[in-house]
């Protein structure tokens, strides 16, 4: 009952090998042409080649260097160019390293370690598949793995007196999450009022907003609390007035009491008073959070 994996990188193996053999094959040909220095060459008639002994073709002639040289008569020096690498070479090597990063949905800019082709957006845009994919393999991480090593450790730590505190529910009832490294924002500050209106606008939490910076909330609050000289409440109270401007739940208790008084003591309004009454009524039934807000 063994199960044999195959790599995600399998399907891009052959590229590996084509990206070598034209490296190979580029840096072979640079290099027969720079085996050369010159050749001498004529267009001349009167010269038939079949009349040149075996020891005059492919003669090397040595040359000084930095030596200005005469040629026989309607004898030419030629150079060889170089040709190599091709205009096409970066091309390539930049297709075929593309397509192998493909398979791991790895954006060109990470796998090539060079985002000068990239602007901001354009590399926001790129990574977010690749995020997304980093995601899910995390999470069958956790459960392959992680919350394996998990039930390990409480089945040893049962058996070890007061490692587990007493009165701990049962572990079935446990909730727990792994944290892991956030990405680098590279604007801040732009990253910093995205973040700060999803707060506000209630699309999201602190304890989520943490996670992405792979930051405990508890322990986050605990220190920062322990800074300024207050309890842990107290700091979350202020968080909460900065970030919605209201104020804290038994403030918004007895704020609510005061404004709304008993029937009997209430004299009688207009309707659009009722109306704010009944929306007063409801908010308090539906409990402290839907309050809070």
């Amino acid at each position: 009952e063994q199960d044999r994996g195959i790599s995600e990188i399998v399907t891009a193996l052959p590229l590996f090998a084509m990206s070598r053999r034209f490296t190979l094959a580029t840096l072979a040909a640079a290099e027969t042409a720079a085996d050369f220095a010159a050749v001498l060459f004529t267009d001349s008639p009167a010269v038939n080649p079949a009349q040149l002994g075996e020891d005059e073709w492919f003669e090397a002639i040595p040359v000084e260097y930095r030596a200005m040289v005469t040629l026989p008569n309607t004898w030419k020096m030629q150079q060889f160019k170089a040709e190599h690498p091709a205009a096409t070479y970066e091309m390539f090597k930049r297709e075929i390293l593309n397509e192998i990063a493909r398979c791991l949905n790895m954006p060109f800019n990470i796998a090539a370690a060079n985002s000068s082709s990239y602007n901001y957006s354009s590399g926001r845009l790129d990574h977010q598949t690749y995020f997304k994919a980093i995601a899910v393999e995390r999470d069958e991480w956790e459960c392959s793995v992680l919350d394996k090593i998990l039930y390990a450790w409480l089945w040893e730590a049962s058996d070890v007196p007061g490692l587990i505190p007493d009165g701990a529910p049962p572990f079935m009832d446990w909730d727990w999450q792994w944290h892991w490294d956030g990405r680098e924002e590279i604007d801040e500050l732009k990253s910093a009022k995205a973040q700060e209106t999803r707060l506000q606008s209630g699309c999201t939490s602190r304890i989520a907003e943490l996670q992405l910076s792979n930051i405990d909330v508890d322990q986050n609050d605990e220190e920062n609390a322990r800074a300024y000289g207050v309890t842990v409440e107290e700091y979350r109270a202020a968080l909460f007035k900065k970030h919605f401007g209201g104020t804290s739940a038994e403030e918004s208790d007895e704020q609510t009491s005061e404004e709304n008084p008993p029937s009997s003591e209430r004299e009688e309004g207009d309707a659009e008073d009722d109306d704010e009454s009944e929306d007063d009524s409801s908010v308090e039934a539906a409990g402290v959070v839907l309050d809070r807000w």
